[in-house]
């Protein structure tokens, strides 16, 4: 029945009905239902999700911290947008910088990794930058070793060790901040663009 209920009628839903359901069948059986927010990614492809509404709100504010990480990791695949990214780490802020960034860490994406440097800037907690970027180099991929390099001139790691080649200068990083393009093409390893 919770299996049903997961993924065959929460989906179905819109997003004034599916935040309130939602809230109540976790605070019902938390474990059960928590993954249920997965169903939201057929909302999330209409680009009607909702995450700035009142029911919304009212669904994250059920949760508590720890709960909130946990969606934020649950719902983060599903995100088609930078708008809607940044808006389920509003709806969720109250997870602490150090889940969030957890959650965006283990997700290798440029979507992830454009929030998890709004989160790193929100809180300018140069040790969590540290940490952050010790796990994304044990992940080992091209995107995640960019990204340590960004956080790197960023945040002023300069103790931080390990074969980086993007190079990018501390008077790039306005550019490559001034929109998720050019966040997302300094991801791909290239210099980062100035404005026309």
């Amino acid at each position: 029945m919770e299996r049903e209920v997961r993924e065959r009628v929460l989906p179905t839903f819109s997003s004034a009905v599916f935040w309130p359901a939602w809230a109540w069948l976790v605070a019902f059986r938390p474990q059960a239902y928590l993954q249920a927010l997965a169903g939201c990614s057929c909302l999330a492809k209409a680009d009607a999700l909702g995450l700035d509404t009142a029911a919304a709100q009212a669904a994250a504010e059920t949760l508590t911290s720890e709960q909130a990480g946990k969606a934020v990791s649950i719902a983060l695949p599903h995100m088609r947008t930078p708008e809607q990214v940044e808006q389920l780490l509003q709806l969720f802020a109250h997870a602490g910088a150090e889940r969030l960034a957890a959650a965006l860490v283990r997700e290798t994406s440029p979507l992830a990794y454009y929030g998890l440097a709004q989160v790193l800037h929100a809180c300018t907690d140069s040790t969590l930058a540290m940490q952050c970027c010790r796990a994304l180099l044990r992940k080992g991929d091209d995107l995640s070793r960019n990204m340590v390099s960004l956080l790197r001139v960023d945040f002023g790691l300069d103790a931080l060790q390990g074969a980086l080649s993007l190079q990018v200068e501390p008077y790039e990083l306005s550019f490559v901040y001034a929109s998720y393009a050019n966040f997302c093409y300094t991801l791909e390893g290239k210099r980062p663009k100035a404005p026309l």
